[in-house]
C-alpha cells in the first residue's frame, strides 16, 4: 500500500529534476548581488547541467526561490 503523500512526492519530483540546491546570500540589491547571482547561475549551466535550484537568501527577508 502507497502511503506517500501529494506534498511528498511532489518534493520528491523537485529533488530528482533539481539534485544540486543551492542558497545565495545577498546583503541588499546591488549591482555586486546581481553578479554573484548572475556568476552562480553561469555556473551552474557549465558545469551541473543546469540540475540545480538557486534560492536567493536576503538576512532580513523570507528566502525566494529564482
Amino acid at each position: 500500500m502507497d502511503t506517500e503523500q501529494p506534498k511528498d512526492s511532489a518534493r520528491q519530483a523537485q529533488q530528482d529534476e533539481y539534485p544540486y540546491k543551492l542558497r545565495l546570500y545577498v546583503a541588499g540589491n546591488h549591482m555586486k548581488s546581481q553578479l554573484a547571482f548572475d556568476n552562480l547561475k553561469m555556473i551552474c549551466s557549465k558545469y551541473l547541467a543546469q540540475k540545480c535550484h538557486i534560492e536567493i537568501y536576503r538576512p532580513y527577508k523570507k528566502p525566494k526561490p529564482c
